[in-house]
């Protein structure tokens, strides 16, 4: 017979387990915004969203639609984001015919980037050994001498390190990253890496009802005519370093390597 003793441990122990667990998930999860709802509609009740927001005016229940989304995908979700004035309504909307799903909207930020190296050794002993090229057989390749001389690549993504000794320190003729532009405006992310997402809710396919208010025919015709210079050249935290090092980084003794690293590369920004 296992002694009381014994059973009181087990009992504290997973009682104390328990509650951890409980904090670290309510620290780990988003913050939800209050009277913020996505709603997922009954199509044969609500065959537009006219049909929905003549419902809920019906029961009396103040609204403000921030996102309609019955038209832009309706087989993947025909519904709407939407902000009651009042979160006693809610109720309205749990017990109605016209609704199949409620999910409160959350807050999600993005996650910070780093601001110092973080690779002090290489990660291999030679860039042969790099697993996701011999997985690829890109390494057979490489065996063959075949390293992508010759061969130019254009690259369409947020820009690119042109410093960074793996990509040749440099841009135009005569370097690895030889020729592009910029596209990108001053309203767009700036160079950190930071959007203006950041710090707003994400709806549905990443659309941001902000944006979506915000776009007037008088700011895109501003937008146009604050065009940065021509280069595409951005400091390393931007997603075309990434993958303009997945194709042609040169190995500068970190054990890897692109997949055709004596290729000319180009840099459109957008």
């Amino acid at each position: 017979m296992v002694p009381a003793s014994r059973w009181y441990l087990f009992f504290f122990a997973t009682l104390a387990t328990l509650n951890f667990i409980k904090a670290a998930n309510q620290n780990a999860s988003p913050s939800l915004l209050p009277k913020r709802y996505l709603v997922s509609l009954n199509r044969d009740k609500s065959t537009s969203l006219e049909d929905f927001k003549a419902h809920l005016d019906s029961k009396g229940v103040q609204h403000e639609v921030v996102l309609d989304m019955t038209k832009v995908l309706p087989d993947v979700f025909y519904g709407l984001s939407v902000r009651l004035s009042d979160e006693d309504d809610l109720h309205h909307l749990e017990n109605s015919a016209h609704v199949e799903k409620i999910s409160q909207v959350e807050k999600i930020r993005r996650a910070g980037t780093f601001d110092e190296r973080i690779v002090d050794a290489p990660i291999n002993s030679t860039p042969s050994l790099f697993p996701p090229q011999v997985q690829s057989r890109i390494t057979e390749l490489h065996k063959m001498g075949i390293y992508g001389k010759g061969v130019k690549v254009a690259l369409i993504d947020s820009g690119v390190d042109c410093s960074h000794p793996a990509l040749g320190k440099g841009f135009g003729p005569g370097f690895k990253i030889a020729f592009g532009k910029n596209y990108a405006t001053d309203d767009d992310d700036d160079e950190s890496g930071e959007s203006d997402s950041a710090n707003h809710s994400v709806e549905p396919h990443g659309l941001e009802p902000r944006a979506m208010h915000l776009a007037t025919r008088k700011n895109k015709q501003e937008k146009k005519k604050k065009k940065k210079n021509d280069s595409p050249c951005t400091q390393c935290t931007s997603h075309g370093t990434h993958v303009a090092g997945i194709v042609a980084a040169t190995d500068v003794g970190y054990g890897f390597m692109g997949v055709a690293p004596n290729a000319t590369l180009g840099m459109y920004r957008e």
